[in-house]
């Protein structure tokens, strides 16, 4: 058989046969072709068997393996379609390096709600978050979680998380000081996973991997198969695959919907309108029509605030106004952590020395009142408790990510002004105290002083 380069050259005197040629090739002569229609058809199989030259230069695996750790986790799944090699390589080594970076976060529950209710807003902000850090993967499949040897590592089935020794401290000591009637208890068997929630679609754990965070599950009763959660040792066990696919399966599905919700209208804002519908995507998908109570649950989720600028009509029955406060409360907690997680630690160092600049503000505008009090009552001999002044800054969160954008802007201006006005300040401080103690002295306390003026 002839090649591209030295193609079959037929007789012209017609063979009514051809049992010479093979009989894809015969078929094509007894059709009419000549010898040259043969030869063109022959070149042409062979040059679209040679292979293509690449576009792009060969690179070796190991580069590869690293520019997919690199890719974002909300188009990873997009690149495990390319090829077996990437979909292993994603299901393996990629996959547990982002089980390295990710962090487990439980939240103890609304502020509103009792026993929180009762607890400074500091003392709140230092425990409604507990942080959970990677600490190893461990194969409870195998006898006394020895891993078979040979296997790879990313191939035991759970993963044990650290919790912060910092939260536990706080949240002994708060307890200690608010807890006189062992109400708090309740609140540890949540993040236990241990009772049931009081509303469906309530936030207690939540996944943060790079600039990612969501619900580690929803609804939360779903994690009782994947999550146990030992505050005593301070120790998180997760399967992990499953719930790190889905997640990531979830942030790819938020970013979609942005992406094709970017000039509608909305109702929160942009990022909430999107996150709100995630939510209850999830939580209508967790729902079973044949059951009664999740019909009404259903029900009451046509109900919830209208998303993406539409129209609200009605509202659920008080029976599932729950329903809607857990929403909000989830909604802003992950609103923040988002915010964070998308922020550099610059930026954040920034934004709490920010925080830590306000407080010192609002400590010196109190002791101002009280000197300016003081100082009005020994000039004018006004009574002392008549001339107190209450002066407050406007209420902001304590958590300064919490803060809008509008409100970043602000509070940087006004301490900046304050800054700028701190020799003024001083100058004035020590004019109305020097003046107070001059005029607390009787008018005969220089006299035996022996002064010639």
């Amino acid at each position: 058989m002839g090649t591209a380069r030295r193609p079959i050259i037929l007789s012209d005197d017609p063979d009514p046969n051809h049992v010479s040629l093979p009989s894809y090739i015969r078929r094509h002569v007894n059709l009419g072709f000549n010898s040259n229609d043969v030869a063109a058809l022959i070149s042409a199989i062979d040059s679209s068997q040679k292979p293509q030259l690449p576009t792009l230069p060969h690179l070796p695996a190991e580069i590869l393996l690293h520019i997919l750790e690199h890719v974002p986790i909300d188009h990873i799944l997009t690149w495990r379609l390319v090829c077996r090699g990437f979909r292993d390589a994603i299901d393996g080594p990629v996959m547990y390096e982002c089980l390295k970076r990710a962090e487990l976060i439980g939240y103890l529950g609304p502020r509103a709600g009792h026993p929180l209710d009762l607890v400074m807003e500091a003392d709140y902000e230092r425990i409604k978050l507990v942080r959970a850090s990677f600490e190893r993967l461990e194969d409870c499949t195998t006898t006394e979680g020895i891993a078979v040897q040979g296997r790879a590592k990313w191939s035991a089935t759970h993963a044990i998380f650290q919790l912060e020794d910092e939260w536990w401290e706080s949240f002994s000591l708060i307890r200690a000081k608010y807890d006189r009637n062992g109400s708090w208890k309740h609140l540890l068997e949540a993040l236990e996973l241990l009772s049931e929630e009081d509303s469906y679609g309530t936030l207690r754990w939540c996944m943060r991997l790079d600039k990612a965070v969501l619900d580690l599950e929803l609804p939360v009763e779903a994690l009782k198969g994947y999550l146990q959660v030992d505050l005593q040792n301070k120790k998180v066990l997760v399967e992990w695959k499953d719930l790190l696919f889905r997640f990531i399966k979830t942030e790819t599905l938020l970013r979609t919907m942005m992406e094709e919700k970017r000039d509608s209208a909305f109702t929160f804002s942009y990022e909430e309108d999107c996150l709100r519908a995630l939510r209850r995507h999830c939580l209508r998908a967790a729902l079973d029509l044949n059951d009664r109570s999740d019909r009404q649950i259903n029900w009451a989720m046509n109900l919830l605030c209208p998303l993406f600028g539409q129209q609200r009509y009605d509202h659920a029955d008080s029976l599932f106004g729950g329903l809607e406060y857990a929403e909000d409360d989830a909604i802003a907690v992950l609103t923040v952590l988002r915010k964070e997680a998308a922020m550099s630690p610059r930026q954040i160092a920034q934004l709490r020395q920010l925080a830590h600049h306000r407080i010192a503000m609002e400590e010196e505008l109190g002791n101002t009142d009280k000197l300016f009090g003081d100082f009005t009552s020994a000039v004018f001999g006004i009574s002392p408790a008549l001339c107190i002044l209450f002066h407050q800054l406007p209420k902001v969160p304590c958590n300064p990510l919490a803060w809008s954008d509008e409100v970043t802007v602000r509070e940087a201006e006004r301490i900046r002004i304050w800054q700028t006005q701190k020799k003024t300040r001083q100058q004035l401080a020590v004019l109305m105290k020097g003046t107070v103690e001059a005029l607390s002295l009787p008018d005969d306390a220089f006299d035996d002083l022996e002064s010639d003026f």
